[in-house]
C-alpha cells in the first residue's frame, strides 16, 4: 500500500507541475546587462575548529508497535480546470 501512496503523490506533484507550467507565459521584453564590478585581492579567513565525536550503534529492543489497517472507501477528489493565456 505504501508504494501505491507514493505513486499517487508523485502523480499529483507531476500533474501540479504540468498545470503550473501551462499557466505561465514568460516573454523577455528587454535584454539584460551584467553590472560592471571591480574586485581587489582579498584573503579568506582561517579557522581552527575542534569537533566532538559521535558514536552511533544499533541495539535490539522489544517495543509495542501499533497495527494499522486499511479499508476501501469512496473519496471525492478536486477537479482542476485550467484556462490558457489568450495569446497561446
Amino acid at each position: 500500500m505504501r508504494a501505491g501512496g507514493m505513486l499517487v503523490l508523485i502523480l499529483v506533484v507531476a500533474v501540479g507541475a504540468v498545470l503550473a507550467w501551462q499557466l505561465v507565459d514568460v516573454r523577455m521584453v528587454d535584454d539584460g546587462e551584467m553590472p560592471t564590478v571591480q574586485v581587489d585581492r582579498g584573503k579568506l579567513p582561517t579557522f581552527d575548529v575542534d569537533v566532538g565525536k559521535v558514536k552511533i550503534e544499533k541495539q535490539a529492543r522489544e517495543v509495542d508497535v501499533p497495527k494499522v489497517t486499511t479499508e476501501p472507501r469512496t473519496v471525492e477528489f478536486p477537479v482542476v480546470d485550467v484556462e490558457q493565456p489568450a495569446d497561446r
